[in-house]
């Protein structure tokens, strides 16, 4: 944790918080590509990033499509997926009224955006599925980036990403 915190991920100042923030999201990113082996190392490291969020409670789960033809992935953008997450991580931005917001590109066809609850409530799927929409509009009219909701699933817990448990 201590390597990733002090490296140097680019040119920018980073302070230790920034660096913090950075290691959750790619934690997320793993997460949501299905790439953390088990459930006990899931939570040994969202404990040891000092995440608020855990891994059984209930969340939302979006899978948004990509058209690999897009005029705006194939002649306009040439920066790659992870400068794409991150332009996507601030139209999404982290924290909503009552939820947490994770975006990841886990392939060139698909973005997932993981809502986590906090405000003591469940998320209401078709709730978080408006808000999907209209950010994917706004994403549409500024950039041109054209994405469908192909998915929009209430999960248990953020353990379903856990390779051992995965059905995604």
């Amino acid at each position: 944790l201590l390597n990733q915190i002090r490296a140097d991920h680019s040119n920018n100042q980073y302070d230790e918080l920034s660096a913090l923030q950075y290691t959750r999201d790619r934690q997320m990113k793993s997460l949501l590509s299905g790439m953390i082996p088990t459930e006990k190392e899931l939570n040994a490291r969202l404990r040891m990033l000092r995440c608020r969020e855990r891994g059984d409670e209930p969340c939302v789960v979006t899978r948004l499509g990509l058209d690999e033809e897009d005029p705006f992935l194939t002649e306009r953008w040439h920066y790659g997926s992870d400068r794409l997450e991150v332009a996507l991580r601030n139209f999404f931005g982290g924290d909503q009224p009552n939820m947490l917001v994770h975006v990841a590109v886990v392939s060139q066809d698909e973005v997932r955006v993981l809502c986590y609850p906090t405000g003591g409530e469940m998320l209401d799927a078709e709730k978080v599925e408006s808000f999907i929409c209209e950010v994917t509009r706004q994403v549409e009219n500024y950039m041109g980036l054209r994405m469908k909701v192909l998915d929009v699933q209430s999960i248990p817990g953020l353990s379903v990403f856990a390779r051992e448990m995965s059905a995604y």
